[in-house]
């Protein structure tokens, strides 16, 4: 909708200021609570410039991620590759939690109120979860703080052109 994630020496791996909510409140997203309940697990495989990014294959991250699962829950796995024409939307319908690497899926889903499991490095790392033998017990940490800190990573065009994102990103 107009917004591009810019972000400074990878803060997602590095301690990140505590932004104030004014950003993330002009966007007016409706934050659903964390769920309870659900059918199934989705999983967003790597795309093939993700994978090759992190040097990984990503059929072997696929059956390793959906053979892990297995072992830990008898939920339903339900694959959402990122080229998949279903709305991301309609497949977190009844999802118990969402698994990827790392895709914006992970930061949809959290919005949606789905626990997340990704790695280190994805935007929704500092809410997500990080074992697939926890996926039956998820952690469900308070996600304000960490949207408010996003909100002030994603700029406009008109923001980087009058030097709101430079002021931000270099303060």
């Amino acid at each position: 909708q107009g917004y591009y994630r810019c972000i400074k020496n990878d803060r997602y791996k590095h301690a990140t200021p505590d932004y104030p909510s004014d950003r993330f409140s002009k966007l007016q997203i409706d934050v659903k609570p964390w769920r309870k309940n659900g059918n199934h697990v989705v999983v967003c495989p790597l795309s093939t410039y993700v994978a090759n990014h992190y040097g990984v294959n990503a059929e072997e991250w696929l059956m390793d991620t959906m053979s892990t699962l297995a072992m830990y829950t008898d939920r339903d796995l339900v694959v959402k590759p990122k080229d998949d024409q279903t709305p991301l939307s309609e497949v977190l319908r009844d999802a118990w939690a969402l698994v990827t690497l790392e895709s914006n899926a992970a930061t949809d889903a959290a919005v949606a109120g789905i626990p997340v499991f990704t790695n280190t490095s994805a935007a929704a790392s500092p809410i997500a979860n990080f074992e697939l033998k926890h996926i039956e017990r998820p952690e469900v940490p308070d996600r304000q703080q960490w949207l408010n800190n996003l909100a002030y990573m994603q700029f406009t065009k008109e923001e980087f052109e009058n030097g709101t994102a430079a002021s931000i990103l270099y303060s």
